[in-house]
């Protein structure tokens, strides 16, 4: 029975046996439920991608348009009360022609201040507007409602991005205006700026090709930062310091550089759209600050006294009141560019061949000529002038005797080229004689075997003496059988 026992080496030997199964177990199984984390893995990775495809789709059916926001004008009884009188006194106004909504749509460059006179329309901090230039990331329509009557603006991002139009922004204005009505369109630009620039002409462009010509007559033109103090109109002022620290200027003189800044923003849109007579339909200037000039009423006023915020709403109501109707834009219904003539476009290959030879043979020395007699700042003497002219001589001298040889290498390099292709052709020639001859050298050894493989030629029959008519009539014709050789 002792034999039988195990040895305690063998117990040992089996106890790390059992234990290295174990351990294969459990590597197995962390095995199987690592391939089961990285399936599910994979189905949710699926799953997501699933979803997102499906929140692209909606954003594209939806046209990322931002929903409307809808609210009480709360904050139309805390403006002063002459605003507020003169505010709801153009309401009724619009209500007494059948109207219950008024829609604007606000657009222009980035960092102009959109934003900022939405919020001094409606009186309240509705849109988000930082110090910097970064412009909200969608359009969006904000609408108040007081007196049963609805007034509605759609802010819109900056139109620029880099240095030319966002057409994502465009396609953004368009989709959320598409189908709906718009009254008018304010146009906003600073009133402190003192140029126009290839900026503006490509945004004012953009407008007209997205809304068409027509949008104009309905266009607002407002001008932000009414009450700057680096305005240049300090001429006929009185001296006097207003609310923000700079001088009260005189209405006259005001009046004047806003209507010069108004005409220079108009002729830049007849720039960009090409009609010498588009023009806006009206114009106001605005001050956002909350420390401007106030009034005896407590309103917000502008250098010359005027209260811009009824002022502002009263032309955006002349402005819907004179036109048939509501603007409904379509979105993607207008197409950038205008579709040429046929023989127009023919015309162009000819313009530029004629440009070019004009400037090769009249302009180039026209110019060439001018340059030797001065520069930009002076005139040259009479022996600068010949040392240039002198110059210029040896170096068209120059020009032409390169081109001589240019022409010489060019000859050269022909000539060469049928040479080598002559050479080429040469052995083609050569092969074919060879093989001409060698065909007659086959023949003429197939003659010689044929001669060779003949039977030698047979000795002629001696001659016999002629026989006599009867004989040869009598003799019978003796007839011998062929040789092989006659076979």
């Amino acid at each position: 029975p002792a034999a039988e026992l195990p040895s305690k080496a063998d117990a040992q030997q089996q106890q790390q046996q059992a234990d290295d199964d174990d351990d294969f177990e459990e590597e197995e199984d962390e095995i199987l439920a690592e391939e089961d984390d990285d399936e599910i893995d994979e189905e949710e990775e699926e799953d997501d991608e699933d979803d997102l495809e499906d929140d692209l789709e909606d954003d594209d059916d939806e046209g990322d348009v931002q929903p409307a926001d809808v609210r009480p004008w709360t904050s139309l009884k805390s403006m002063p009360v002459a605003t507020q009188t003169a505010l709801v006194g153009t309401l009724k106004r619009l209500q007494a022609q059948k109207r219950t909504e008024l829609t604007a749509l606000i657009v222009g460059k980035n960092g102009v201040g959109k934003s900022s006179v939405v919020n001094t329309i409606f009186g309240d901090r509705i849109v988000n507007t930082p110090v910097s230039t970064i412009e909200p990331d969608a359009t969006r329509q904000y609408s108040r409602v007081a007196s049963d009557f609805t007034l509605s603006i759609i802010n819109s991002p900056g139109l620029l991005q880099g240095d030319g139009v966002s057409d994502r922004a465009m396609t953004e204005i368009s989709k959320c205006a598409n189908g709906k009505p718009i009254d008018v369109v304010l146009y906003v630009e600073r009133l402190d700026t003192y140029r126009t620039d290839d900026n503006d002409r490509a945004v004012l462009c953009a407008l007209n090709e997205t809304f068409g010509p027509s949008v104009w007559a309905r266009t607002l033109c407002v001008l932000t930062h009414g009450a700057a103090s680096s305005l240049p109109i300090s001429d006929g002022s009185e001296g006097a310091a207003n609310g923000n620290g700079s001088a009260a200027a005189d209405g006259a003189a005001y009046a004047r550089y806003v209507s010069s800044k108004v005409a220079q923003v108009e002729a830049c849109l007849r720039k960009a759209t090409g009609n010498a007579s588009a023009s806006f339909a009206t114009s106001a200037v605005v001050e956002c600050s909350a420390r401007c000039r106030k009034n005896a009423n407590n309103e917000g006023v502008l250098p010359d006294g005027t209260a811009f915020l009824p002022r502002i709403v009263d032309l955006m109501a002349d402005v819907a009141l004179k036109g048939k109707g509501p603007m409904v834009h379509a979105h993607g219904a207008r197409r950038r560019g205008k579709k040429g003539k046929l023989w127009q476009k023919l015309l162009i290959p000819f313009i530029c061949y004629g440009q070019y030879w004009l400037f090769k043979l009249y302009s180039k020395h026209l110019f060439e000529a001018d340059s030797c007699k001065g520069d930009r700042y002076t005139l040259f003497s009479s022996t600068d002038q010949e040392k240039k002219s002198s110059e210029r001589d040896d170096k068209e001298a120059r020009e032409r005797v390169s081109a001589r040889a240019r022409e010489d290498d060019e000859r050269a390099r022909r000539a060469l080229e049928a040479k080598s292709s002559d050479s080429a052709s040469a052995p083609s020639a050569n092969a074919m004689e060879a093989l001409a001859a060698k065909k007659k050298k086959a023949l003429e050894e197939s003659a010689n075997n044929a001669s060779t493989s003949s039977p030698p030629p047979s000795t002629p029959a001696p001659e016999q003496p002629a026989a006599t008519s009867t004989t040869l009539a009598s003799a019978p014709v003796a007839t011998s059988p062929p040789t092989a050789a006659a076979k």
